[in-house]
């Protein structure tokens, strides 16, 4: 809303939340820092509690990747990789 803090705002959302929720939502909080707890998100932008929300939200995986998007994929992985001087690296 612009003007209260993330943690404020976690705690309006688990008033209402059930039981699974408020487990989770504590444990993704739990892994915050301080600063990020204080911080005032201004209004309407997104404040994720932690970078898994997607799959915690019931994302899915999707493996089948077609072969010209795979090898466009490769190329950046690729150029990552060299960017940043990594021998070795997985996902």
């Amino acid at each position: 809303d612009g003007e209260k803090s993330v943690g404020a705002l976690l705690a309006e959302r688990l008033q209402n939340a059930a039981p699974e929720e408020i487990v989770g939502m504590l444990a993704d909080a739990a892994e915050l820092r301080p600063e990020e707890v204080a911080a005032v998100p201004k209004k309407g932008e997104p404040a994720a509690l932690q970078w898994k929300h997607n799959l915690g939200a019931g994302a899915t995986v999707d493996m089948e990747v077609k072969a010209d998007m795979a090898q466009k994929l490769a190329e950046v992985a690729r150029g990552a990789v060299q960017a940043i001087g990594m021998c070795f690296c997985s996902v």
